[in-house]
This record gives structure tokens, C-alpha cells and sequence, in this order.
């Protein structure tokens, strides 16, 4: 296990990561948000900061649009 630099721990105190993720024809996949949060390595100190995850919602209609936040019945079930 990495030792607690200073740099990150300077970052945990000063940093929240928020994420936002909307509805996706491929959901209910978790592949790209795990990918996100795996990229956090990168930077020292990254994946010990608080982290918080915002999901839009979504309205049901006849037809998808999930840029517009709107999925059909079918996508949902």
C-alpha cells in the first residue's frame, strides 16, 4: 500500500469529484463510470478524495431521447 504523500492529502482536503451521468441506451452498464474512477490512479492522491456520483432521472415517452432525459418503456424494463 502507497504511503499518504502530502500533495494527496492536501488534495483530499480540498477536493470533491462529482460525476454526472445521464440515461444511456447501454445502461444499465457500469463499464464507462468504472473506467472514470479507474483513471483516477493517475493523478496522486485522486482516489482518496470524496467522490460523489449524480444521476439525472429520466421521463417515460414513445419514442428515446436520452440526450432530452426521456427513454421508451422498452429501454427501461
Amino acid at each position: 500500500m502507497a504511503s499518504i504523500t502530502a500533495h494527496s492529502r492536501d488534495l483530499r482536503d480540498s477536493v470533491t469529484v462529482v460525476i454526472t451521468t445521464s440515461p444511456a441506451s447501454d445502461h444499465p452498464r457500469t463499464e464507462l463510470l468504472e473506467q472514470v474512477l479507474g483513471s483516477f490512479r493517475f493523478v496522486d492522491g485522486l482516489a482518496r478524495c470524496k467522490t460523489v456520483i449524480v444521476c439525472d432521472g429520466y421521463k417515460i415517452a414513445h419514442s428515446c431521447n436520452f440526450r432530452g432525459g426521456r427513454n421508451c418503456e422498452k429501454s427501461v424494463n
